[in-house]
């Protein structure tokens, strides 16, 4: 009888586990001028924006893989969809932080530098400033009409033509957007319908 109890138990887990359920990617605008810029005249807008697990797999390598990937695939739609042509990654720290100097800025050297494979047999539970652990890859963006000249950044027209090409471009994209970054928008989870 407990082994039969166990047997069902641990069957509605792997259900549970592997029954595709996951939270809806956010993004939201800041509506603020980052303090660098200020006083210029270059046009920059900062947004926050998730990247989320494909589908949850027993692979930890190929969630933060397909997590990361989608991330990036978000910022690149959120920087063309508000009118802007680059974009530059500033949170969090970590060898993908364009702000704190990072060289990083095409799809291939972010595929290459931050995300797992199976070549990387030490894993430090990070990849590029991402924990390799969580459901959601969360960033904070700034976005350019012309590239600045004083960090690098991404081309999102480049990134979304590598990633389609690739056959990496996800049908799902940004789940929940808000046109005002707030603490509760911030705080605030939810599943996909």
């Amino acid at each position: 009888m407990k082994k039969q109890f166990m047997i069902g138990l641990m069957a509605l887990g792997m259900a549970v586990l592997f029954s595709g359920c996951s939270i809806a990617s956010k993004a939201c605008n800041f509506n603020e001028t980052p303090a660098m810029y200020q006083n210029t005249n270059t046009e920059v807008a900062t947004f926050y924006v998730e990247g989320e697990l494909e589908s949850r797999t027993p692979s930890a390598a190929r969630n933060t893989y397909t997590r990361n990937i989608h991330l990036l695939q978000n910022a690149a739609h959120l920087t063309l969809e508000n009118g802007y042509s680059f974009f530059a990654f500033a949170h969090p720290k970590g060898e993908a932080n364009n702000k704190e100097g990072s060289m990083i800025n095409t799809a291939e050297e972010f595929i290459e530098k931050c995300t797992p494979s199976a070549l990387k047999i030490l894993n430090t539970g990070q990849n590029c400033g991402w924990a390799t652990n969580n459901v959601n890859a969360k960033a904070i963006i700034y976005t350019f009409k012309e590239r600045p000249s004083e960090m690098f950044t991404y081309d999102a027209a480049e990134v979304k033509h590598y990633l389609t090409e690739n056959k990496l471009w996800r049908k799902d994209g940004i789940d929940i957007y808000s046109s005002n970054c707030t603490e509760r928008f911030l705080k605030y989870r939810t599943a996909k319908e």
